[in-house]
């Protein structure tokens, strides 16, 4: 919890600090919040992870969050060619490393998940220079822009059929 005295004038009454100021100001930034702190596998609650390839087809890592919405069942996405089958999979991680992020915000010193959002960052940074390498850059700051040529123009763009 924020020591709010320290964002406002000093000289405010003490009963303006003694309320919670994410509920009782409507100030709460999170609607989840209540949520999060009792899904911490640290405190002896099992955490329940959907693979990365589920999380992302459903938008939730996390299996206990996750409510279908009616009859909707989650599409198995697949890739056509080497190239899109890598960028689903560097995809499906980096979706799965931002939930972890999140998830860290909230509980900082849950070590098992520290430890997973750096198996993931690996696997990331990994997958991600490996579609540099055989496909081209990223973005424009990525290292496979060498300063001979500008590579980032080069080839067709995915609404040019580049992914075709």
């Amino acid at each position: 919890m924020y020591n709010y005295r320290d964002l406002f004038d000093r000289n405010l009454p003490d009963e303006f600090f003694n309320m919670n100021m994410d509920m009782d100001m409507g100030m709460n930034m999170n609607p989840n919040m209540n949520m999060i702190p009792n899904m911490s596998s640290s405190k002896g609650n099992s955490m329940s992870l959907f693979t990365p390839s589920e999380g992302y087809n459903r938008g939730n890592l996390f299996s206990n969050l996750y409510t279908g919405y009616k009859n909707y069942k989650p599409e198995n996405l697949e890739g056509k060619d080497n190239k899109s089958r890598l960028w689903l999979e560097m995809n499906r991680t980096l979706f799965a490393l931002h939930e972890l992020n999140l998830y860290l915000d909230v509980n900082q010193n849950d070590k098992s998940m520290i430890q997973l959002f750096s198996d993931y960052r690996r696997k990331a940074n990994e997958l991600m220079d490996q579609y540099e390498r055989e496909y081209g850059p990223l973005t424009t700051l990525s290292e496979t822009n060498n300063n001979t040529t500008f590579n980032w123009v080069e080839g067709s763009f995915p609404w040019e059929g580049g992914n075709n």
